[in-house]
């Protein structure tokens, strides 16, 4: 029953189709596959990300030219109510109070011990410096009897007395300074006494005790900034050649201290161009300049460095005596005349900034679309790799089906050409058997 039905298929379906179209179907298949191939091959390969590159930023529009202030100008005006050079010293800054009450001997921790031997070394330059047998090292205080005198006078014990101190010494002022700037460690602490070291050198001898008092009761946040401030000051005192009195420099330091990166940048300016001026006029000038940089100029070193560029191109044109006075002169002056510059620099620096602003949101609008971009290809190749492997796969079991099917279909046919020969065989053979 199965042998007829494939039969009657094979003879209406299979052999009344041309054979070019079971090869077409087969030629087909294979390319189905190669394509197939083709495009898992091309999902496999890393989706790049497009390069994406902000465009330059225009240069700065030229700011324009500052207006000079005339020399006689500046000779005929007389002292203003905002004239820096009416302050006799720095405006001053409020500190915390410090008070001098009953202070107990602070509990000596261990510490790491490298770079020991190089601390000591400067604190050996320090007591160089500073001699303890001229100025006083340790600090004052008095005894105190918990249990009365009378125990201490009978047992003499340690026990029945403490040591207050009322005014700690050098080296309990430097611990302090140590816990305040946070130089937990021999090397931070031999840095920063080789920095005090270095900025008491350049201070007259008379003068050094009280400079490293003063220096130890004032600190910034780190022992980095302290040091960098002793250093640049350094480079003061023998440009101002005073020997009798450093309270500018004093002055200078406490204001420092309160902004360490301004205040290093605006020692650096006033120690390149103080000896410009006049030897006597000098310490009046760095109250003046100095005043107008945390006052005036509010800390804008670069719009006073033009001012006082200017200035010093009259400076040799005016008596010693005169130059601080006209220095105040020339910055009030200064800035009055250049108002409108400084607005109109304002200007050019916000534009300038705005399109740095929409040039960095451009280039990363750019690079979150070649992101997504990116990400959209990973996608549709990873959809085109699925695809491909199907349409592969169909491919190849179609041509696995016409080839079974084919070759199935052939060997029934050749099964029923010798089942059609085989009663000729069989007839013609039983007559002979018969006569036998």
């Amino acid at each position: 029953m199965l042998s007829k039905y494939f039969s009657k298929v094979e003879d209406r379906f299979v052999f009344n189709i041309s054979l070019i179209f079971w090869h077409l179907l087969v030629l087909l298949a294979g390319f189905a596959i190669l394509i197939g191939i083709a495009v898992f091959m091309w999902s496999m390969v890393p989706s790049t990300q497009q390069q994406v590159h902000a465009r330059s930023l225009p240069e700065k529009a030229p700011y324009p030219e500052p207006v000079q202030v005339d020399l006689s100008e500046l000779l005929l005006v007389g002292p203003t109510p905002a004239d820096p050079v009416s302050s006799a010293q720095l405006e001053p800054i409020s500190e915390p109070v410090r008070t001098t009450g009953a202070i107990t001997t602070p509990v000596v921790e261990v510490e790491d011990q490298t770079g020991l031997n190089e601390y000591q070394a400067a604190i050996g330059r320090l007591r160089g410096l500073v001699p303890p047998a001229i100025h006083p090292w340790d600090g004052n205080g008095y005894w105190s009897y918990p249990y009365g005198q009378r125990y201490w006078d009978v047992y003499k014990q340690e026990k029945y007395r403490q040591w207050t101190v009322t005014e700690p010494g050098i080296e309990d002022k430097l611990a302090q300074l140590y816990k305040r700037t946070k130089a937990t460690n021999y090397t931070a602490k031999r840095d920063l006494v080789a920095g005090l070291n270095t900025l008491l050198t350049a201070i007259p001898n008379a003068d050094r005790y009280d400079m490293l008092v003063y220096a130890l009761a004032r600190t910034s946040k780190s022992w980095q900034s302290d040091i960098s401030i002793y250093e640049a000051l350094a480079s003061l005192p023998p440009k101002l050649e005073v020997t009798n009195d450093q309270e500018h420099i004093k002055a200078l330091l406490r204001t420092s201290l309160q902004n360490p990166s301004a205040g290093v940048a605006f020692i650096e300016f006033i120690a390149s161009c103080i000896e410009r001026f006049a030897p006597p006029a000098r310490v009046e000038v760095l109250v003046v300049t100095s005043n107008s940089y945390f006052n005036y100029f509010g800390q804008d070193l670069m719009q006073q460095k033009e001012a006082t560029g200017m200035y010093l191109e009259l400076v040799d044109r005016i008596e010693a005596s005169m130059q601080p006075k006209t220095l105040a002169q020339y910055y009030g002056l200064y800035l009055k005349k250049n108002e409108q510059r400084r607005g109109e620099i304002a200007r050019i620096d916000n534009a300038h900034n705005a399109l740095q602003r929409q040039i960095d949101s451009e280039f990363q609008q750019a690079q979150q679309r070649a992101t997504m971009q990116r990400n959209a290809t990973r996608a549709q190749k990873e959809r085109y790799r699925q695809q491909s492997l199907m349409v592969a796969g169909g491919g190849i079991l179609l041509i696995v089906v016409v080839a079974i099917m084919l070759v199935f279909l052939s060997i029934q046919r050749i099964v029923k050409k010798i089942e059609a020969k085989l009663p000729d065989s069989t007839s013609g053979a039983r007559p002979s058997e018969a006569v036998a």
